[in-house]
C-alpha cells in the first residue's frame, strides 16, 4: 500500500520517525505498530523474533546492512531476485520504493564495507 508513496509528516507527527526499521518490522502487518519508532524496541524486536538465514532468502526476509559486523545501519524486506523494500530514512522526501541489494549498499557508504545480512522471522 505504501510502495512509491511519501510520508505526510505534516498529517502525522508519528511518521516523522517511521525510518527504514519501522518499515521492515511493519511489512506484514495489516495496521502498523508505531512501537517500532522506538530504536530500542526494533533492535530487540529483531534480535528475540528473527534469526540468520543462510541459504535463499525469500520474500518478507528482514535485509540489514550492518557496519563493522554489528551496527545495523539500515533495514529493508528482501522482495525476490535481490529486490527490496526500503524506506531509507526518516525523511519526508524519501518515499517507500523497490531497490537492488547492490544499490541500496551503495545508498548508504561507508569507509569499511558493509556487510549484508538476511534474517527470516521465527513464525516464517
Amino acid at each position: 500500500r505504501r510502495i512509491y508513496t511519501y510520508p505526510r509528516v505534516q498529517l502525522d507527527a508519528k511518521m516523522k520517525a517511521r525510518d527504514c526499521h519501522w518499515t521492515s518490522l511493519n511489512f506484514f502487518n495489516e495496521q502498523p505498530d508505531d512501537r517500532f519508532t522506538d530504536r530500542d524496541t526494533a533492535v530487540s524486536t529483531i534480535q528475540r523474533d528473527y534469526y540468520a538465514v543462510h541459504d535463499s532468502p525469500r520474500l518478507g526476509d528482514l535485509v540489514l546492512l550492518l557496519r563493522d559486523g554489528k551496527e545495523a545501519i539500515h533495514s529493508a524486506v528482501y522482495i525476490a531476485a535481490d529486490l527490496v523494500f526500503t524506506k531509507n530514512g526518516a525523511r519526508e522526501s524519501a518515499p517507500w520504493m523497490l531497490m537492488k541489494v547492490e544499490d541500496m549498499k551503495a545508498y548508504y557508504p561507508s569507509e569499511n564495507p558493509l556487510h549484508v545480512v538476511y534474517l527470516r522471522h521465527k513464525d516464517l
